[in-house]
């Protein structure tokens, strides 16, 4: 359980909510927002593209942001590695 004083710091939706230990999808304050990841979603996002990753690790994160990533051309099939 997170301290009232570390409760009020976490800015919700951010890489670094997750990193104070906003770390379930569901405890999130942003769980069911209709436009802002939630601090897990955020934490796996900058995780895997390293664009959202260059960004502030306070700054909620839109959850448009998961389809702006193109899929790696190795993934497709047919694709010589």
């Amino acid at each position: 359980m997170l301290s009232d004083e570390v409760a009020r710091q976490i800015i919700h939706g951010s890489p670094e909510g997750y990193d104070l230990g906003c770390q379930t999808r569901a405890g999130c304050a942003n769980h069911h927002h209709p436009t802002l990841m939630t601090c897990f979603a955020a934490a796996i996002a900058v995780r895997d593209d390293w664009r959202l990753a260059k960004l502030p690790r306070n700054e909620p994160l839109p959850k448009s942001a998961r389809r702006l990533r193109r899929s790696s051309p190795r993934s497709k099939e047919g694709t010589p590695s």
